[in-house]
């Protein structure tokens, strides 16, 4: 390597080390300002806030308090209180095969049997959250069902400037 390149590449170096620390620093000081106007929208009892300066901004900026809940489905439990014909309306199942071989020696011959192709696949199965809503929308499944199977674990509140 030459030594005009090796100088480039170390000047790269240090450049992208140092802004990659200004990024990190820049993250933690959005975070702390993000929870600081949380807490006061919070203490003013309001989810959002609208912000006009027109020497700041042509347009008024809205900040609102945003919260994603992830929401954990138990199947089994859905499955016992919907039973499979209005569980099928809600949940996706993903197809995989388990066994590739195996699925095109079986192909080849005649007269499969489902339980041999099951077999073959692995099944994974997700509640389909517009699904369940429609469902629960035209009054075939009760909130009170959902709540038997579903558990929130965990809400992330965020801001959005708009």
């Amino acid at each position: 390597m030459n030594k005009k390149t090796k100088l480039q590449i170390e000047e790269m170096i240090r450049d992208y080390k140092n802004k990659r620390d200004e990024i990190a620093k820049i993250e933690r000081d959005l975070e702390f300002i993000k929870n600081r106007i949380i807490m006061l929208l919070d203490k003013a009892h309001e989810k959002s806030y609208e912000y006009v300066d027109a020497t700041f901004s042509k347009v008024p900026l809205k900040c609102s308090i945003c919260e994603r809940s992830e929401v954990k489905y138990d199947l089994d439990r859905a499955r016992e209180l919907l039973g499979n014909k209005k569980l099928k309306k809600i949940v996706d199942k993903t197809y995989g095969v388990a066994d590739i071989t195996k699925l095109i020696e079986l192909s080849k011959t005649h007269g499969i049997s489902p339980e041999e192709l099951k077999s073959c696949l692995s099944v994974s199965e997700k509640v389909n959250n517009k699904k369940l809503d429609q469902l629960y929308d035209i009054g075939e499944v009760s909130a009170e069902e959902v709540q038997e199977f579903c558990q929130v674990s965990k809400t992330t509140r965020y801001i959005t400037l708009k």
